[in-house]
């Protein structure tokens, strides 16, 4: 999992000439587009964690109030981690820690934009680096959304050829059972 290779799927050469692709060069190429959604979605994840953390000492700092900053940064990994939910076109995502390979690249890409800030460390960051860390998250979350409706665009794609090839025969169902 890395940059590149959501660049590349996010080319618009990826998608060129599905009509010529083996049927299994086609699965393995919406495979690894879902693969990405997913990393990508527990990214999300991880950027709103980070900003819901910011944003309760801010409002703490804003009405003299003490937050234990601890306390939400151990539950953390829980509430990230649990349950089982959809996207937006219904296919069911397991929200728990993705493969090692995407959480990694997932924690890069939010270290890269925190500059090493570690969450227990917030009470003690001044206002304008919470703020301007806040933005920085926000502008990582907008990116990542925009990554992400991208490959839903691309997912989309990969499986409509491939339902067409189901309807049209080309592909057989018995071919997906091992008959």
């Amino acid at each position: 999992m890395s940059n590149r290779t959501l660049e590349r799927v996010l080319h618009v050469g990826y998608l060129a000439e599905l009509d010529a692709l083996a049927l299994e060069a086609l699965r393995q190429k919406r495979n690894e587009a879902q693969r990405l959604e997913d990393a990508s979605s527990y990214l999300r994840r991880l950027v709103q964690g980070r900003l819901d953390v910011i944003g309760l000492e801010i409002r703490a700092r804003v009405s003299d109030e003490r937050t234990d900053v601890s306390a939400i940064v151990e539950q953390l990994p829980q509430a990230l981690a649990d349950g089982v939910s959809r996207t937006a076109t219904g296919r069911l995502i397991d929200a728990s820690a993705p493969p090692e390979e995407q959480e990694e690249w997932a924690t890069d890409r939010v270290n890269s934009v925190c500059g090493g800030v570690d969450l227990a460390s917030v009470p003690e960051l001044a206002d304008d680096t919470l703020y301007a860390l806040t933005d920085a998250l926000n502008a990582l979350e907008r990116a990542v959304s925009t990554e992400r409706r991208r490959l839903h665009d691309v997912i989309d794609a990969l499986q409509a050829e491939l339902v067409k090839r189901y309807k049209s025969g080309e592909a057989k169902v018995e071919g997906l059972l091992g008959g």
